[in-house]
């Protein structure tokens, strides 16, 4: 399961970065705006010290987007990673969940699909009313949990009631398994260290 999550200020945690990759190694990024107008992105592909050590640097800036990915669907590309430019940076988006299962020999990520054919609509902040977040949450169901960052530094949450605020309401996440699949891996690792179990 992919995680997909914005820090309002202060970025993540080291801890977070490192479990957000290791549980999700197929490619992570950041988008982030700089109130020009367009949002910045970079993406990683296998490689958890570049990841963390960019989001250790990035996190001067608010509303940090991040996303690590499982490929379910689409190839393990830089191309299939998130997140995704929409309409010539001016916003980016990113996606955890399936918007539709893996068909053989198909190359691309549902994500990076939709994006391709919805990306006049959600890429444009005017045209996402209240409203209109509600028409796609009915559309993506919500299994969906999408981020779309705008240039302006502004963000909309599709389906966030399925997702998860951190305590103090500066980070959101779209699930909490990679909490989960970190402390259950570092709890095996110390088990085989100490002889409790073999591998």
């Amino acid at each position: 399961m992919c995680i997909a999550a914005i820090s309002r200020e202060g970025g993540f945690s080291e801890d977070e970065l490192r479990a957000f990759f290791l549980v999700n190694q197929d490619g992570g990024g950041y988008a982030w705006a700089d109130g020009d107008g367009k949002v910045n992105i970079i993406r990683h592909i296998n490689n958890i010290e570049d990841y963390v050590n960019t989001g250790k640097k990035l996190a001067i800036h608010k509303n940090l987007m991040t996303h690590c990915r499982i490929a379910t669907v689409g190839t393990r590309t830089l191309e299939n990673a998130h997140p995704f430019p929409l309409l010539g940076y001016k916003a980016a988006l990113c996606h955890n969940g399936t918007f539709f299962h893996h068909v053989p020999g198909h190359l691309q990520s549902d994500t990076a699909h939709i994006v391709e054919n919805a990306e006049k609509l959600l890429g444009e902040e005017s045209l996402m009313t209240p409203e209109v977040v509600k028409e796609v949450q009915k559309v993506v169901g919500t299994y969906n949990k999408i981020i779309i960052l705008y240039g302006s530094g502004n963000f909309v949450l599709i389906n966030e009631d399925a997702g998860h605020w951190s305590a103090d309401l500066k980070r959101w996440y779209s699930n909490t398994y990679w909490q989960y699949r970190a402390n259950s891996e570092k709890v095996a690792r110390e088990a085989l260290e100490k002889g409790i179990i073999k591998a």
